[in-house]
């Protein structure tokens, strides 16, 4: 009994944190957008990797689908939909934003987050 609500909670907790910041990431995709191409640009120059420079291209449309597909899976998430997909795919965004996460602070990329800057 207690491993099912605990499931539960825990079910519930990830999906309204995805569908929160799902649904603040497309409030301003423009916004998302220049974030995403200043950390491209970031790990670009860090990894003197012409790979990443294709990718600068689509931010516009990475600002678009991340947080659609976080949005879609913290709601499949919550209402229990199609489980197995949705795990896998909330697996993959969150190893995606920890590696990003975890090298840009790393290497001390970062002088101040965006996030927390007050105007």
């Amino acid at each position: 009994m207690q491993n099912r609500v605990f499931t539960q909670l825990t079910r519930w907790i990830v999906s309204t944190t995805y569908l929160c910041a799902g649904f603040i990431k497309l409030n301003d995709p423009f916004g998302f957008s220049i974030q995403l191409q200043q950390l491209l640009t970031l790990c670009a120059m860090q990894l003197k990797s012409v790979s990443l420079y294709p990718l600068m291209a689509y931010h516009d449309w990475f600002a678009f689908c991340i947080p659609l597909l976080e949005v879609l899976f913290g709601s499949s998430l919550l209402f229990h939909v199609a489980i197995g997909p949705t795990v896998w795919g909330l697996a993959i965004l969150t190893l995606f934003f920890s590696c990003l996460t975890g090298y840009l602070a790393y290497f001390n990329l970062l002088d101040r987050c965006a996030a927390l800057e007050m105007h």
